[in-house]
């Protein structure tokens, strides 16, 4: 056996189809969501009004949390506008891609019923955890500090 690819558990194939549908739709919404003059997620018509802000550290403290313009980063990466994007969050085009190797890694999960051994690895999977929400927090502090706030 490769030490690379090993096994998969029947019991992940729902985990995996799972991520792979949610990933399908969140990036699909992306290509459909637009972003407004006013920096509001909207629908591609005007009939239909702006989707809420739905930060509740914004609306409560007035200050941006974390993750605040990771959504419209997300989409503008997607209409292929990547200076929006990372003025938006720039961690957006790091979750951008973490989203779209989803999709070719869980069609291979389901396909062949096995793994990529370091994806499947609890420690590698937790450490990565870790370096991302390390980021997160250090770009957030960054932008406390330096009066920076998401348009």
């Amino acid at each position: 056996m490769n030490r690379f690819i090993r096994p998969r558990q029947a019991s992940n194939k729902f985990n995996d189809l799972f991520i792979l549908i949610a990933t399908i739709i969140i990036l699909g919404a992306s290509f459909i969501l637009s972003v407004d003059d006013r920096s509001l997620v909207r629908l591609p018509t005007k009939n239909i009004p702006p989707i809420p802000r739905s930060c509740l550290t914004k609306r409560i403290f007035d200050i941006d949390c974390p993750v605040c313009g990771l959504t419209r980063s997300i989409i503008y990466y997607s209409h292929g506008d990547f200076e929006k994007g990372w003025h938006c969050h720039r961690l957006g085009l790091l979750v951008y891609f973490l989203f779209l190797i989803q999709i070719p890694y869980r069609l291979f999960t389901l396909i062949t019923h096995k793994s990529i051994a370091i994806f499947s690895d609890y420690k590698f999977i937790s450490r990565t955890s870790y370096i991302l929400i390390a980021l997160f927090l250090v770009n957030w502090i960054y932008n406390l500090v330096s009066g920076t706030m998401t348009p």
